[in-house]
């Protein structure tokens, strides 16, 4: 009986001290993060819990990977120009290495990773794969050009907001290639 009381005690202090660190949690909400609140996001990550926000971010990541090694590809085989050939070949390297650095990221969290290039991306691919080499080169740039600044505004965003340390850290770590990428695609794009 004794034994009883005393576990429903812990267990209603327990439940209380979570309630209070929530409530003070949500006070501070937009403010830099505390020694506490570092240390909640820590135990978030390693319980494998994601926000939707991080959520979304590993598969708007994991397609646009996909997407373009697909492209990366294309561009060896159907360019006439070494510097495109040259360029789809760092792009298949460095997305090829960032899946699987994502893969590994989100291993043992509760989130779906995408492993087949969804409709609508693969209609662009198609319709890219069927352009004549000349038409293909602009049309490969401009889409290497449109995915990589929506890149950048996802990596931007899930690294100043980005919930857990895992994802926020591979953000932090690979926001400079798609940058390098976009810079590239850019220049390339104004030598036609």
């Amino acid at each position: 009986m004794i034994r009883n009381i005393f576990t429903v005690l812990i267990l209603g202090y327990t439940l209380f001290i979570t309630a209070c660190s929530q409530e003070e949690r949500n006070k501070r909400a937009g403010k830099p993060l505390s020694m506490e609140d570092s240390i909640m996001n820590k135990m978030d990550a390693d319980s494998g819990r994601l926000i939707e926000a991080d959520k979304q971010f590993v598969e708007q990541v994991a397609m646009s990977a996909m997407v373009e090694v697909a492209a990366g590809k294309l561009a060896q085989e159907k360019s006439e120009k070494v510097s495109i050939q040259n360029f789809g070949s760092l792009l298949v390297k460095h997305h090829e290495q960032l899946a699987k650095d994502l893969r590994d990221v989100v291993a043992q969290r509760a989130v779906v990773y995408p492993t087949e290039i969804d409709s609508l991306h693969q209609k662009k691919l198609n319709a890219l794969a069927s352009e004549a080499p000349d038409a293909f080169e602009k049309a490969f740039l401009q889409m290497v050009i449109d995915d990589h600044q929506q890149s950048s505004e996802v990596f931007t965003a899930t690294r100043q907001h980005g919930k857990d340390v895992h994802i926020k850290s591979f953000a932090n770590k690979n926001f400079p290639i798609i940058n390098k990428h976009l810079q590239i695609a850019e220049e390339l794009s104004e030598q036609r």
